[in-house]
C-alpha cells in the first residue's frame, strides 16, 4: 500500500493491521495517529484510553501483544493498538513465528485495528524480489506501508505549510536552505521549524528567512553535502555510496546532486585559497558572506613547517 491509498484508507475506514516501515519515523507517527483517530471516531468521550492501546515488548514476551488483540474493546465499537517493537531485526525465527501467530488474531477480531511501526533500521525488508523472512512473515497478516525519506521539493512545500499555518511565510531560498543545511529527517526538520517559528514571533518578523535559518537552525552533518563530498576527496568508496544513498532515498534528481556536490567543492576551493593567503575562519567567512561555521568546517589546517596540510576529511 502507497502512502496515498493509506489516505484514502483511513478517508473511507480503515481495518485489520498495518505494518509501518522505512527510513521517515516521522510520518509513521504522524499516520499512526490519524488511523487512531479514525478508530475512535466513535468511542463514547472519556473511553478513548481504555481502547487505545500502546505495546512495546522489550523481549521475547508477546503475552501482552496477544493480551492486547484478545481483550475486546471498553464500551466502544472499536479499539486501536500501536505495537512498537524496539528489536524486530533481532527476532530469531521462533520469535517470528509466534509474533505471526499472535497478529493473525486480527482476522478473528474486526473490532481492532493494529499498526506495527518498525523504527528506522530495526527492520529489513529485503527486496522486491528476496524479501527477508522477517518482512515476508509479517506481511502475511498485515498491510505493508513503506515511509521513505522525502523529496527535497515535497519537503519543501511541507515546511512552507508549517509556517504558513503559524501567520509566518518562508521564501523558497530559505526552505531549500532548510533542506540543504539540516538532516533531511521530518523528525528533525519539525524541530528546526519550531526553533525558527519561536525566533520569527520573538522578533516580530512576518517572514523567515535565509539568514534566520543559518542563525538559528542547527546544521545535520549526518547527511549533507559534505559528508558525500569528504568521502570522495577521502577516496572513501564506501562512505561515499552510503552518502549517495541518502540522495537516493530522497529521490533527488542527478543533477540536483551534482549542483550540491559542486557547490561544496567550489567552497572548498576558494576557502582554501584565502586560507594559503592567511585569512583566518572569520575572515573567510565575513568575505564569502559564509556562515562562521561552515568557514571553520572546510577551512584548511597547516603543517608545523607552514606549508599546506591535506584537505580535512
Amino acid at each position: 500500500m502507497t502512502e496515498t491509498e493509506l489516505r484514502a484508507a483511513i478517508k473511507s475506514g480503515v481495518a485489520g493491521g498495518y505494518l509501518f516501515y522505512g527510513d521517515e519515523d516521522y510520518l509513521k507517527r504522524f499516520y499512526a495517529q490519524k488511523i487512531r483517530e479514525s478508530v475512535l471516531a466513535d468511542c463514547p468521550p472519556g473511553l478513548e484510553d481504555f481502547n487505545s492501546l500502546a505495546v512495546s515488548p522489550e523481549d521475547s514476551d508477546f503475552s501482552s501483544l496477544a493480551s492486547a488483540i484478545d481483550t475486546p474493546p471498553m464500551m466502544a465499537p472499536r479499539k486501536f493498538i500501536e505495537f512498537t517493537p524496539p528489536n524486530a531485526g533481532a527476532w530469531k525465527e521462533k520469535d517470528r513465528n509466534v509474533v505471526a501467530e499472535i497478529l493473525g488474531r486480527l482476522t478473528d477480531a474486526p473490532d481492532t485495528v493494529l499498526v506495527m511501526i518498525a523504527p528506522r533500521d530495526t527492520l529489513d525488508p529485503g527486496t522486491a524480489k528476496r524479501p527477508s523472512a522477517l518482512f515476508k512473515a509479517l506481511t502475511k497478516v498485515l498491510t505493508p506501508v513503506e515511509f521513505p525519506l522525502q523529496s527535497g521539493e515535497k519537503l519543501r512545500r511541507w515546511i512552507v505549510r508549517h509556517f504558513e499555518e503559524e501567520g509566518l511565510s518562508i521564501d523558497e531560498e530559505a526552505s531549500r536552505r532548510m533542506t540543504v543545511r539540516c538532516a533531511p529527517d521530518m523528525t528533525t526538520l519539525a524541530r528546526e521549524i519550531d526553533k525558527l517559528i519561536c525566533y520569527g514571533k520573538a522578533n516580530g518578523k512576518t517572514a523567515v528567512t535565509a539568514a534566520d535559518v543559518d542563525s538559528v537552525t542547527s546544521p545535520g552533518l549526518r547527511e549533507d553535502a559534505f559528508a558525500l563530498a569528504n568521502a570522495m576527496l577521502a577516496g572513501d568508496r564506501t562512505a561515499a555510496l552510503a552518502a549517495l544513498d541518502v540522495y537516493k532515498k530522497r529521490k533527488e534528481e542527478p543533477y540536483a546532486i551534482l549542483a550540491s556536490l559542486s557547490r561544496v567543492v567550489s567552497d572548498l576551493l576558494t576557502v582554501c585559497a584565502l586560507a594559503e593567503g592567511g585569512a583566518d575562519k572569520a575572515e573567510i567567512a565575513s568575505l564569502l558572506k559564509m556562515h562562521e561555521y561552515k568557514a571553520s568546517r572546510i577551512s584548511v589546517p597547516r603543517s608545523s613547517s607552514g606549508d599546506r596540510a591535506s584537505l580535512p576529511h
